[in-house]
């Protein structure tokens, strides 16, 4: 452990200090100095800022070098951090790189919106600690009071949340632009290209991922996940794409961008992804959604949990309120963005055929899996029936029931309880056989699920607006997709190449693999 005593001798040759000064009231610079200081050693300067997220989303200095932690409270404790939870504190994963390479700054700048100089103090002690420990030269390290009136007055660059910037990467709310831009297929990532094509097309999820609004909602202490990395590689992915479609228009001119970085990132959690074969472009995007759900931070923003409870409670209730018991009770912990627009949730129901005794266990669902007839051609609700048909459980498939207490013939069926605002289809075209369903299956442009729903007297309609498409076999086959843009015209996405569909129904294949729906609200 290293004290502050012990800091305050390392800079006794440096700097004159005494009780009543501390270093950061000696060595603290102006907004106007900061930006003269940025002037004169660019490229040598790593500005800290050190604010809450709510405040550094709405004001904040545009810098290449500046790195954001967000504290967990108003004042930051020393004694309770170290560098290592300074840089899991990092607004993004891109930002903690840049804390981490801290050692090749000459001049740190640690800013605040506050006179007192207490989180100043703070990381000035982590730092010090960190160089001394590590016996390295501690460089110019100053502090900085943020006042954006007068970094503004000296002709500074302030980013506000509700400004309409010319920057592509810092998009208002009311985002609405088409991104028509092609992907790369390198090292057979075509099943990486399909699912990105049509997730672009999710408002909901686009805006947050170019505005960089999602960084103060990554769980960087939750060590089972990927801490940020997945969602942030797909937020700098969807920039790159954006920039590289308006610098397209510009120059009339059609460049491409590359997955590569997110098809690696994704590699080193499942090295299904870090391979050249050619994978299943649902697992990946049953994988995407997931992992980027558990990157982010859970829980209702009441702060309240609702527990689940017990199976004797449940059973008073009646079959809606059951589950809405149950959504109620997991949305009180794994709230957030993935769960508004993806998730659902469904019920898988046993009922006794000797009693009547019914259990009903609720599960969260991101896709919807369809089987197919052995037919030539079928409509998508002859394979909705098929997923909502009972199955009758005889044999040795018995139920073992919990009210006779012995296994009976049962019934077993799936109802969907909770329909996504993004519904996604997979039509199931692949046995276990290895052979291939080839069935034509109709799917219309807009698709009513009234009928499925419990609540009948409310309308339940969605719209297609991205179709991913496998040609070929399971042993050599390629994926491309159909999307609807903004502007209502369907394009065709084949890795780089791409072009509006030739004719109205186009997106309406016999290849069809994977169906991306929303709700109509």
């Amino acid at each position: 452990d290293i004290s502050i005593i012990q800091i305050r001798k390392y800079l006794q040759n440096t700097v004159e200090l005494n009780e009543t000064r501390s270093f950061l009231e000696i060595n603290q610079v102006s907004m106007m100095s900061l930006q003269t200081l940025l002037g004169q050693n660019h490229g040598n300067v790593l500005i800290i800022d050190c604010r809450p997220f709510s405040q550094y989303e709405a004001n904040h200095v545009m810098c290449d070098c500046i790195v954001n932690v967000f504290p967990k409270s108003s004042n930051l404790e020393f004694t309770d951090l170290n560098f290592e939870s300074l840089v899991s504190n990092c607004s993004s994963t891109k930002e903690a790189l840049i804390l981490e390479n801290i050692t090749t700054y000459k001049n740190i700048v640690i800013c605040t919106n506050s006179s007192t100089s207490t989180q100043s103090v703070s990381i000035f002690v982590i730092l010090t600690k960190y160089f001394i420990s590590n016996n390295l030269p501690i460089p110019n390290i100053q502090s900085c009071q943020m006042d954006f009136d007068k970094w503004k007055n000296k002709g500074g660059e302030v980013y506000h949340k509700k400004m309409n910037s010319n920057n592509p990467f810092l998009i208002p709310s009311n985002y609405n632009t088409d991104i028509i831009v092609g992907l790369e297929n390198e090292y057979n990532s075509c099943y990486i290209n399909c699912i990105l094509q049509c997730l672009i097309e999710i408002k909901d999820l686009t805006t947050i991922l170019l505005s960089n609004s999602f960084l103060g909602q990554i769980n960087y202490m939750d060590t089972s996940n990927s801490k940020g990395s997945i969602i942030t590689t797909l937020a700098e992915l969807e920039q790159k794409m954006l920039k590289t479609y308006i610098n397209n228009s510009v120059f009339n001119q059609r460049k491409s961008s590359s997955c590569f970085e997110l098809k690696k990132c994704c590699g080193l959690i499942n090295p299904m992804f870090n391979s050249n074969k050619e994978e299943d472009c649902i697992e990946f995007c049953n994988f995407l959604i997931n992992h980027i759900h558990d990157d982010l931070h859970k829980g209702a923003n009441s702060g309240l949990q609702v527990g689940l409870p017990t199976e004797t409670q449940l059973k008073r209730l009646s079959f809606q309120d059951q589950a809405d018991t149950v959504w109620n009770s997991y949305l009180s912990q794994e709230n957030n963005i993935i769960v508004d627009i993806f998730q659902g949730q469904m019920a898988s129901i046993l009922q006794c055929q000797y009693c009547l005794n019914q259990s009903n266990t609720f599960q969260v669902f991101s896709t919807v899996s369809l089987m197919l007839p052995q037919h030539h051609t079928c409509n998508i609700h002859d394979c909705l029936k098929q997923f909502y048909k009972p199955d009758m459980l005889t044999g040795n498939n018995e139920w073992e029931c919990t009210n006779c207490k012995q296994k009976r013939p049962s019934i077993q069926r799936l109802e969907i309880t909770k329909f996504p605002k993004v519904l996604i289809i997979q039509l199931n075209r692949f046995s276990n056989y290895m052979i291939k369903n080839t069935c034509f299956v109709k799917y219309p442009y807009e698709l009513d699920l009234s009928s499925y729903h419990h609540n009948t007297n409310n309308p339940l309609k969605y719209e297609l607006f991205g179709v991913v498409c496998h040609t070929g076999t399971m042993e050599r086959g390629h994926y491309s997709s159909y999307v609807k843009k903004q502007n209502n015209i369907w394009w065709h996405f084949d890795d780089t190449v791409y072009r509006p569909v030739h004719f109205g129904n186009e997106f309406i294949s016999q290849d069809a693999y994977i169906l991306f729906y929303k709700l109509i609200e």
